[in-house]
């Protein structure tokens, strides 16, 4: 019984360690997601979005989906993100120092105007 209760006790010293670190692994990321409408409220689908991040230069690029929605999941926490969405028919749209929390995820929702394929809004 003794050796039973001894090499369980092992078992879960040996696996514990691993368990703990990547729950803490986890939660050391965060995620941006929205929704990209026109003036009126419609979802716009295919529209490319953009997340810099200023503090380390790293981009990733997206697309929205069919009901205008995107996800930018695993990234690293902390201030200096620019959102930018832009598709053929809208003024680009650029949302600067967005601040992402620790094991969070923010919504950021985009609203776009109808105009030229050069015109570019900041925020």
């Amino acid at each position: 019984m003794v050796k039973k209760v001894a090499g369980a006790f092992a078992l879960v010293m040996l696996i514990l360690p691993g368990v703990g670190s990547s729950v803490y692994a986890q939660q050391d990321v965060s995620a941006l997601t929205g929704v990209v409408t026109d003036k009126s409220g419609a979802e716009i689908s295919g529209a490319a979005v953009k997340i810099n991040d200023a503090r380390n230069g790293d981009e990733q690029e997206t697309t929205t989906q069919a009901d205008g929605t995107y996800h930018f999941l695993r990234l690293q926490p902390g201030p200096g993100y620019t959102l930018t969405v832009s598709k053929d028919g809208f003024e680009t749209q650029t949302i600067s120092n967005l601040y992402l929390a620790v094991a969070n995820t923010r919504t950021q929702n985009v609203q776009l105007e109808i105009g030229s394929i050069n015109q570019t809004v900041e925020v």
